[in-house]
């Protein structure tokens, strides 16, 4: 009985881990003929934010689809908590890159690897933010969800920095750049859905 309940528990796990990975494969690569179809009112709100697809993507990389309110600022926290996935995401890859030779060794030099550490260490500070911007968003402090969501971009554009010298021209190809993309433009679409939640003081 104990094995059936171990081979159980493990289908389980496959299936779970299946599907974790159908969500980030469904976020990064886009909407395809296999995008969830979302609420007209939820998909309105997406429209009014600078990255609709993507808003739409990381409402249904949150875990949640139509089953829900169709409020701006439940929409907020999806993305809120979506970012915050993604964030972990970025963690997890920049650890993996931390280990893969040809970037610790490229040039012969640390250069790398010393900037995937930067990574690491911001994106720590914006998975701090992130949860900030929730607590903050619960309790309608309206300003700090802004200063919160802002010290996100902030520190993710601190790890573009270190893989680029900080000079825009250079062609960042870390393998985070994708997904630093991915996470300034859920930021940008949180700010936005701030607007619209606390607009008196936007």
């Amino acid at each position: 009985m104990g094995m059936g309940m171990g081979m159980g528990m493990g289908r389980k796990g496959l299936q779970l881990s299946m599907v974790m990975m159908i969500s980030v494969l469904t976020l990064f690569h886009g909407a395809g003929a296999g995008a969830p179809k979302l609420d007209p009112a939820i998909q309105k709100i997406c429209d009014a934010t600078p990255n609709p697809k993507v808003c739409g993507r990381s409402i249904s990389y949150a875990g949640m689809g139509n089953q829900m309110t169709p409020d701006v600022s439940a929409v907020l926290e999806l993305q809120v908590n979506a970012g915050m996935n993604a964030t972990r995401r970025a963690i997890y890859k920049a650890k993996e890159a931390l280990h893969e030779d040809a970037y610790i060794s490229k040039d012969g030099s640390s250069y790398y690897a010393d900037s995937i550490q930067v990574c690491l260490d911001s994106y720590d500070s914006a998975t701090d933010s992130w949860n900030s911007a929730l607590v903050s968003l619960k309790a309608k402090r309206g300003f700090d969800v802004a200063n919160d969501l802002t010290s996100v971009s902030s520190m993710v554009m601190s790890c573009e920095d270190a893989l680029t010298g900080g000079d825009p021209t250079v062609v960042n190809d870390s393998p985070l750049a994708r997904i630093d993309r991915l996470i300034l433009k859920m930021t940008s679409n949180a700010l936005k859905l701030r607007e619209m939640v606390f607009p008196s003081i936007s």
